[in-house]
């Protein structure tokens, strides 16, 4: 007798919140694509909880921090590679919430806590672990900087869940309000260039980089290039690179999101 799966892969994709559908191509066809069909398997054959998901999402975030406390480069790779998998394993805890029908307001509380938690011990060991190597103390100080950014949008991101429902970051510039009978013109169709951006986004993929590319450049990407020695060619120390662009994307993100948000409470 054919073995009846209780879940099928089109339950665990639409199982997927919106931003998570809608993304840009990394975590579209990369981090979607597995998660996805890791939350199918956890589904059809396991009795784990989201929430255990999440224990093991940190766990893996731990053991990434950990590896770039080391600071050598092939620790770093190692630390790079373990937090993807921690990556995948934040998407599968919502989806098999949602796929099994055990949404939770604890579960949403631990899974920003966790995230929150894990990417501020991961820049303080990376910075900190390349000190230890390096002797430039540039890492200390800028680790510090990018912690701050990462301690102060917790309030920001429980106001953007409940005032905004889930929009994007740029809800006011890229997107209009769903189920919305008049809905209001964003900046993309005031500038008339929704043509240019028409194109990806029918095919679900963002223009723009959204939190999970940023932290993928820095923690995955940066450590690969950097194994390789690729930008040494260049004599470009990649992972620094990598963290003052993070920082530079943060100082324009933080002030247009808390316009933007308590723009949209005020008019609420």
């Amino acid at each position: 007798m054919k073995h009846k799966y209780k879940h099928t892969l089109q339950d665990a994709k639409n199982a997927a919140r919106p931003a998570e559908r809608d993304g840009t191509p990394i975590s579209v066809m990369f981090i979607e694509l597995f998660a996805k069909r890791l939350t199918l398997l956890i589904a059809n054959y396991t009795n784990f909880s989201p929430n255990t998901i999440t224990y093991i999402h940190l766990f893996f975030y731990l053991l990434a921090a950990l590896c770039f406390f080391n600071g050598t480069t092939s620790f770093i790779l190692a630390g790079a590679i373990l937090y993807m998998i921690s990556t995948v394993l934040d998407y599968c805890d919502g989806k098999l919430a949602r796929l099994t029908s055990r949404t939770s307001i604890k579960g949403k509380a631990l899974d920003v806590f966790t995230d929150t938690i894990g990417k501020g011990l991961l820049v303080i060991s990376l910075t900190y672990g390349l000190f230890r190597t390096t002797g430039n103390v540039i890492y200390i100080l800028v680790g510090m900087v990018l912690l701050f950014t990462y301690l102060f949008p917790p309030e920001l991101h429980k106001i953007k869940v409940f005032y905004t429902d889930g929009a994007s970051l740029v809800m006011g510039l890229t997107e209009t309000e769903k189920n919305d009978n008049n809905p209001k013109p964003n900046l993309i169709n005031k500038l008339h260039i929704d043509r240019l951006l028409r194109y990806p986004m029918k095919r679900g993929i963002r223009p723009y980089p959204t939190d999970t590319d940023a932290d993928n450049f820095l923690y995955f990407f940066c450590p690969i290039i950097k194994f390789l020695g690729i930008a040494s060619i260049l004599h470009i120390e990649t992972i620094l690179f990598g963290l003052i662009l993070y920082i530079l994307r943060y100082s324009i993100e933080i002030p247009i999101f808390t316009y933007l948000v308590f723009k949209n409470i005020r008019e609420r």
